[in-house]
């Protein structure tokens, strides 16, 4: 291989559970590192001829190893030819082709999902058997490509002469300097979801000099058969105070704290996540400060403290030491799983009154 020939550094992610009724997507993605001094084209998927990147991970390069019985299962699966942009050659489309970039993060995905994506594939877990381990491994070779910034080139000459043009004589190399292999667990479906309801009590009176702060109480309760641990955030939630509004008892209208949407992809630390017992409430002793926030509370009015909708994107029947085991430093819901979401409830009113 020349010094200057490019390459493709591939590596995988995958959610960590994969649930065979499907009720949550379980996704394998399959990221793609141009290193070359130009961009390059290559065949996304071509049906016929199984010449493309997803023909080659789908039939050549991705192996799913059941780690009990060392059986070889065939999870991905190539498209119907009728699903969308994903065409046979003799009805080449643009999104047949991919063109690459230096150094840019591209990506490829497989999903469990009943409705993918228009450029997603299929990842096939019916062939999967439940409470089992499986080890996704890549062994990448090599790709046919084209030299060409634009799959506008390479349409005009298909179009013009009916076929393909030449691709390069030197074959992509296609490698990995990163993760090739990857293990996942199954369930037959996702486990019962979980009630957790919220509380309020409060101060009678606001102190709009804050003396003192105003203290209010919110109490998590969870009503299920098993202990769980929820990626809740609640020292951020608290910080913030994201999960509360004040509204005019006149109007209806919010007044205080500033609405903040919460959105953390990681890396997550132990005290984001919170383990509830069935029955037994979380107390949470919260104060407001009027001269720290930016409030439109007026002396003598009178007002109504309440919880905006709230809900937790991820949760598990495993503690929190179990989780931070494998949730490591990721960025991703990958190292979670995806699950079903729960929103807590909440319908509580409080009043009270602004003094000085």
């Amino acid at each position: 291989m020349a010094v200057n020939d490019p390459t493709i550094d591939i590596h995988l992610q995958a959610d960590r559970l994969c649930y065979i009724s499907r009720e949550t997507r379980f996704s394998l993605v399959v990221f793609l590192t141009l290193s070359s001094g130009r961009p390059v084209t290559i065949i996304r998927h071509e049906k016929d001829n199984n010449v493309g990147l997803a023909d080659c991970l789908i039939s050549k390069w991705i192996e799913c190893i059941d780690i009990e019985s060392g059986e070889s299962m065939p999870v991905l699966e190539s498209p119907n030819q009728a699903e969308g942009p994903m065409l046979a050659t003799s009805n080449l489309g643009s999104a047949s082709l991919m063109t690459l970039e230096n150094n840019r993060r591209d990506y490829m995905t497989f999903t469990t999902a009943t409705e993918p994506r228009g450029y997603e594939f299929t990842f096939g877990a019916s062939t999967l058997k439940p409470d089992r381990s499986y080890t996704l491994r890549c062994t990448p070779s090599s790709l046919a490509w084209w030299s060409h910034s634009s799959k506008g080139e390479i349409l005009s000459h298909f179009h013009s002469h009916n076929k393909l043009p030449a691709p390069e004589t030197r074959p992509l190399r296609c490698h990995s300097s990163a993760q090739t292999t990857i293990t996942f667990s199954t369930r037959s479906s996702h486990p019962t979801l979980p009630k957790v309801t919220v509380s309020l009590s409060c101060a009678p009176t606001f102190s709009l000099s804050a003396t003192p702060l105003f203290s209010f109480t919110t109490t998590l309760t969870l009503y299920g058969p098993h202990a769980i641990t929820a990626l809740a955030e609640r020292p951020t939630v608290i910080r913030l105070n994201s999960d509360i509004e004040i509204l005019s008892a006149k109007s209806g209208e919010r007044v205080a704290p500033d609405t903040i949407d919460i959105y953390d992809d990681g890396p997550w630390e132990q005290k984001d996540f919170l383990q509830l017992e069935p029955g037994v409430p979380y107390v949470e002793q919260r104060s407001l400060d009027a001269t720290q926030m930016d409030c439109a509370l007026v002396l003598g009015g009178e007002y109504v403290l309440q919880m905006v909708p709230v809900k937790w994107l991820w949760w598990s029947n495993d503690s929190v030491d179990e989780v931070m085991r494998y949730v490591g430093n990721e960025r991703s819901y990958s190292a979670l799983g995806q699950v079903l979401a729960i929103e807590l409830t909440c319908d509580d009113e409080r009043r009270f009154s602004a003094v000085e």
